[in-house]
């Protein structure tokens, strides 16, 4: 695979995710100092590669610069007037981070129209990598709640419902890949990052991003309509045995309460 400026882009937006965890205490020092250094570079190449419109609506929504310069100078000075400088200056740091990496996002993939490929190349991987990540959290890590001996896979996010509501969204976005790819080799990969990633799902144990899921998938297939579901019905029973075989499997691991 080649290495262009949008690629290292993009693999450095997913290792800014990678270093920041989504259960609303912010992160430690070390992954704050990453993804400061990688979001800092992200904007760097951005602006080495080209200029910077600022009529651009990746700089203009949902804020304009104005705004957010006004927030950095507020947060300055109410850092200056803190008990805890270093814990403000933290989270003041962390809140720019998040900014520029909504902005980034937004102006990184905004500028593809092939926004499939994007999906397949990067989120898909990711999601992916995450899911093997929160599976091995579910069978080392140990609880003692109403969920059984076992714990509940988070990945990054650090709260399994948090990962629950993503999977649920990238399951649903899977679904429709797969039931309308052609090729052969492209289906089966669909097929097993859809199981692998619907096991992890399982084991978040999160029934508020079951229950979307569900509704989710009932209605793509109401909006798809009787005709095409009858062309589709081979590969959605292969699906649904696949899904059904793995809820069998997590459900007789040791410790698991699925059942």
């Amino acid at each position: 695979m080649k290495l262009n400026s949008f690629k290292l882009q993009s693999f450095m937006l997913i290792l800014y995710l990678f270093q920041t965890p989504f259960d609303g205490g912010g992160p430690e020092l070390y992954q704050q100092a990453i993804s400061t250094l990688v979001i800092l570079l992200f904007w760097l190449l951005e602006f080495s590669t080209g200029k910077i419109n600022m009529q651009d609506p990746a700089l203009k929504f949902p804020f304009t610069l104005k705004f957010f310069a006004l927030f950095l100078v507020f947060s300055g000075i109410s850092v200056i007037w803190s008990v805890d400088r270093a814990i403000s200056s933290w989270v003041l740091i962390d809140w720019v981070n998040q900014v520029l990496f909504f902005l980034a996002v937004y102006r990184h993939f905004i500028r593809r129209k092939d926004y499939l490929t994007t999906l397949k190349r990067f989120i898909l991987p990711f999601t992916v990598l995450m899911s093997i990540w929160g599976y091995y959290q579910f069978l080392t890590a140990s609880a003692s709640l109403q969920f059984g001996s076992r714990g509940r896979a988070e990945a990054m996010f650090a709260q399994p419902n948090s990962l629950g509501g993503y999977l649920s969204i990238i399951l649903v976005l899977l679904l429709a890949l797969y039931l309308y790819e052609n090729r052969k080799r492209s289906t089966i990969l669909l097929y097993s990052s859809f199981i692998l990633i619907f096991a992890t799902f399982l084991t978040t144990y999160s029934r508020a991003s079951w229950v979307s899921f569900f509704i989710s998938t009932c209605l793509f297939l109401f909006l798809i309509g009787r005709k095409h579901i009858k062309n589709l019905l081979p590969k959605l029973t292969g699906l649904l045995v696949g899904m059904i075989m793995t809820f069998i499997v997590i459900s007789n691991v040791s410790g698991s309460n699925l059942l």
